[in-house]
């Protein structure tokens, strides 16, 4: 569902991109999406990485879904806050 609604934002904000860490059991299902909806260009896939790099990536960014079913990590929106102070 997000990757629909980032083709309208890709048109909207040429340039902008949405990057997915982790190799969870929907990256498959992501890719082949991605590719049907042309969205190559504005969607990366960074795979697994270290906690550090996790980080780094956070920092980067100017906007961050966490769309978890399962996971509770509401402290993950807490850490980003603060990468962002400082």
């Amino acid at each position: 569902m997000v990757c629909r609604r980032l083709r309208a934002f890709t048109l909207a904000f040429p340039g902008s991109e949405y990057w997915l860490i982790g190799n969870g059991p929907e990256r498959g299902r992501l890719e082949r999406v991605s590719r049907e909806l042309r969205l190559n260009g504005a969607t990366v896939f960074w795979g697994s990485m270290s906690r550090e790099h996790v980080f780094a990536r956070l920092a980067d960014c100017d906007v961050m879904l966490f769309p978890s079913l399962h996971d509770s990590e509401d402290g993950c929106v807490l850490k980003r806050w603060l990468l962002v102070a400082l």
